[in-house]
């Protein structure tokens, strides 16, 4: 699995209410931790699944989240 860009979600496919690691610059341009969030194709938005919040969280990268081995 590699990151891809935000702004090419539509380009690289995304799936609604799918589970998703994403990542935004902070002031230093380097990439934060990452967090898992999923995605909500209604509000073309994504949404953090640790806090349950109820607004968008901004995301630059975006990455599928992978499957835990069985």
């Amino acid at each position: 699995m590699t990151w891809k860009l935000w702004n090419e979600r539509f380009i690289h496919g995304i799936e609604d209410d799918a589970n998703y690691l994403v990542s935004y610059k902070d002031g230093d341009g380097k990439f934060c931790l990452p967090h898992r969030a999923y995605y909500i194709e209604e509000m073309d938005a994504m949404y953090l699944n640790d806090t349950l919040t109820a607004f968008p969280v901004a995301c630059e990268i975006y990455m599928k989240m992978p499957e835990v081995p069985k």
